[in-house]
């Protein structure tokens, strides 16, 4: 059974940093398999979005060390390690079929 370990980072240079440092010491690559459309854009959030937060949640979340303040989900990126399970199987078969 796997742990999982999840941390805060207080920007996405540092947490992009932490996925290279762990690449490194367990020779894994991990690849980005999903990103939501304008993430990580300069210019794509700023506090004026903050004002309107009809559409987005508040949340509270016990993963990882609470330090009392809320906070908001602008974005998301989804990274996978390589070894892990494959993604692409349907597509591949469908591929299969269609030279056959």
């Amino acid at each position: 059974m796997s742990t999982i370990n999840l941390k805060y980072h207080p920007d996405i240079e540092s947490a992009y940093a932490a996925i290279r440092k762990y690449e490194l010491e367990t020779t894994s690559k991990y690849i980005l398999y999903y990103r939501e459309a304008g993430f990580n854009q300069k210019g794509s959030v700023s506090l004026v979005d903050l004002d309107n937060l009809d559409k987005k949640k508040i949340w509270w979340d016990n993963h990882i060390p609470f330090d009392g303040i809320p906070y908001c989900l602008l974005g998301s990126e989804v990274w996978d390690c390589h070894h892990g399970p494959d993604r692409h199987v349907n597509d591949k078969k469908k591929l299969v079929a269609k030279k056959q």
